[in-house]
């Protein structure tokens, strides 16, 4: 990611900005000049539609490197793939609530329906909040070492790589808007609590996974590591073990040893 060298001590936050092709002419014009160092004006990344970003993208440009991450759609109701727009929102608002249970500032990530210019209120105002949270990880509200924002992002990728996550994220609108076979729905709140619950398990799942992907340990060796109490660290071993992600590594005093498979 290319930025205008800044002075010492003067941090000019690296954004990634998704750009929607059809959403204004202005978009596409200025997606060639912009790869010249502009000071306050992001990496654009255009892309055909909105909703063909996922939140494993936005995760992946803060792994190598960008501060927040920008999206910007098409107005309500105007998307010329019909709903790319919606479907963008609510994987923007995964994208945070991810964050956010990661330990990051669910801030760094933004998205504008009805962007007009790339140099717009909406994106400024959106450079402006994250020179007033800072490098990636190091917000008051995160204050993480670089390895500790290396290892909360792998993790996050992780979650949002998950075929039952990817699931109930694509199945949203089903269930808070259409309704399933029997017309049956949940609020939105509902359907947050749900995902925000799936979440929590799926990392700490993987957060589990991670620790034993190279070198076997106990339970009580992997509960220390992570945090996390040891009768969960066993029910999550349990469950790693029945889907076939963990194996049985030999013993080690009067504890098994776990590796993952």
């Amino acid at each position: 990611m290319e930025q205008q060298p800044a002075k010492r001590g003067i941090f000019n936050p690296k954004i990634v900005a998704f750009v929607c092709n059809w959403c204004s002419s202005a978009s596409g014009d200025l997606v060639g000049p912009i790869r010249a160092p502009y000071r306050g004006v992001p990496r654009i990344l255009r892309v055909l539609c909105s909703g063909r970003i996922m939140a494993d993208n936005v995760l992946e440009a803060m792994e190598m490197g960008s501060d927040g991450v920008f999206v910007a759609g098409c107005d309500s109701y105007e998307c010329n793939y019909r709903d790319g727009n919606f479907i963008a929102k609510r994987r923007m608002h995964f994208a945070k609530n991810l964050l956010k249970f990661a330990g990051f500032d669910p801030g760094r990530v933004e998205i504008s329906l009805g962007f007009l210019q790339l140099i717009s209120d909406p994106l400024e105002q959106f450079r402006k909040k994250i020179l007033k949270l800072g490098p990636l990880g190091q917000a008051e509200t995160e204050n993480f070492t670089p390895e500790d924002v290396r290892e909360k992002l792998m993790m996050a990728r992780k979650v949002t790589q998950d075929p039952e996550i990817g699931w109930m994220v694509g199945k949203e609108n089903q269930l808070t808007e259409i309704g399933n076979t029997y017309d049956l729905k949940i609020s939105q709140q509902e359907f947050d609590e749900m995902i925000i619950d799936k979440i929590k398990h799926k990392y700490r799942l993987y957060a589990v996974l991670g620790k034993i992907d190279k070198i076997p340990m106990t339970i009580p060796e992997i509960a220390k590591q992570s945090n996390f109490p040891e009768p969960e660290v066993f029910n999550l071993i349990q469950e790693l073990e029945h889907s076939g992600m963990v194996n049985e590594a030999g013993l080690s005093g009067r504890y098994f040893q776990y590796i993952q498979a």
